[in-house]
């Protein structure tokens, strides 16, 4: 049953140089008991997306038990400054090409190169908001082959400010994801915290697992978020999904009946 966190920044890569090292990053996952690391970089449109795979590269370096369980991914900002997550990414195929520009180029390329869609922060700061809708167009036409994923972020950097925005935020993509039936999965979008505060319960490995979701949508088996209720930002959120989910998105313990529900399925 792999748990797999999605959504993290590094320090190296990204030129606002914030985070943890590579070292410690490589440390504190052989450490934790997430079995799977999405780091998510950014990538501005335009620019050769350098920084992150050095970061990823060297990372994995750092690794010995999880080396292969470090995957790579991506958090493009388009030129009009919309962000889009290209998850479970060959690295060595972006490496030396400028990110793309528009929002269409970034899903059809992200699509092209066998990698997964998804929605960071939708209705929060940069965040697409019902312009997921052009996404969902470019697939009903045949131009991408896989529906996107919706995040549902715990950014736990804001300030209390922005948390409550975030609750605003997240309760409406769990609204629009139900409404067009996209999956949804739990996104940590942080530097510094915690791998475990935030992840995604699977009975496959993440790649298999986010594209069977992707395929299957909103009240889908193959991917459950897990958001742990000991944090306010995400308290509201939780509940909101145990109203169309069920238990399995409460913490129990550290597995007991949660495990149990999940195995069930």
């Amino acid at each position: 049953m792999p748990l797999t966190t999605i959504h993290f920044h590094t320090k190296e890569g990204e030129k606002l140089n914030l985070g943890k090292s590579s070292k410690k990053l490589a440390e504190d996952f052989e450490k934790s008991r997430i079995d799977y690391l999405i780091l998510t970089d950014k990538a501005s449109a335009c620019e050769k997306i350098d920084l992150p795979i050095k970061s990823f590269k060297k990372i994995r370096s750092y690794l010995k038990s999880k080396k292969d369980n470090l995957i790579f991914g991506l958090e493009f900002l388009t030129y009009d400054n919309y962000h889009v997550l290209g998850l479970c990414l060959n690295a060595e195929k972006w490496e030396s090409k400028p990110a793309p520009k528009k929002l269409e180029d970034v899903c059809k390329a992200i699509d092209e190169n066998e990698g997964i869609i998804a929605v960071p922060h939708q209705f929060g700061t940069c965040g697409l908001g019902k312009k997921v809708n052009r996404i969902l167009e470019l697939y009903e036409i045949g131009e991408i082959s896989q529906k996107p994923l919706i995040e549902i972020s715990y950014y736990l950097e804001c300030l209390p400010y922005f948390k409550r925005e975030l609750t605003k935020s997240n309760k409406k993509a769990i609204s629009y994801a139900r409404e067009k039936n996209l999956a949804i999965f739990s996104g940590l979008d942080s530097r510094f915290k915690s791998f475990d505060l935030a992840y995604n319960f699977s009975k496959e490995e993440p790649e298999i697992a986010l594209k069977k979701s992707s395929k299957y949508g909103f009240q889908n088996n193959c991917i459950v978020p897990y958001i742990t209720l000991s944090h306010f930002p995400m308290f509201r959120e939780t509940i909101y999904l145990v109203r169309d989910h069920g238990i399995g998105f409460v913490r129990t313990g550290k597995f007991g009946l949660f495990e149990l529900l999940i195995n069930s399925f």
